[in-house]
């Protein structure tokens, strides 16, 4: 095992009563380790987060903003699209109505003309029939 060193369970008692007591001790060996690089790469993380975290919230209020502004106009639309059927159903119906009373006035004028046929038709056959 070369290169490793063999800590007696009593030096290890020793070191880890070190680490707790000790602070310089402490910060010297969280330095070999490397924990302030951590750290540093932890709050850079941190930093680059929050930087995160607000634009997207900037975005989504963007968004929001944008997707009201939308719906408004598309309600206004529907409104007026709402407005232009019920006014044509009112045309549409008018129409109808008239259409079915002039087809009333001209069934009228059928019948008029039938009897008036029918009794022309008598009077042709009166005639006929004197002849």
């Amino acid at each position: 095992m070369a290169g490793f060193v063999v800590l007696s369970s009593e030096e290890k008692r020793r070191f880890l009563k070190a680490l707790e007591t000790d602070e310089e001790f402490r910060l010297a060996v969280a330095g070999l380790l490397g924990l302030g690089e951590i750290l540093q790469e932890l709050k850079d993380l941190r930093e680059r987060m929050d930087r995160y975290i607000k634009l997207n919230e900037k975005r989504w209020r963007k968004w929001y903003k944008t997707w009201n502004k939308f719906l408004k106009e598309h309600e206004i639309r529907w409104e007026e699209n709402r407005k232009r059927w019920e006014e044509w159903y009112e045309n549409w119906k008018k129409f109808l109505e008239e259409n079915q009373r002039r087809w009333e006035e001209n069934q009228k004028r059928w019948e008029e003309n039938q009897k008036r046929w029918e009794e022309n038709e008598k009077k042709w056959q009166t005639w006929y029939e004197t002849w």
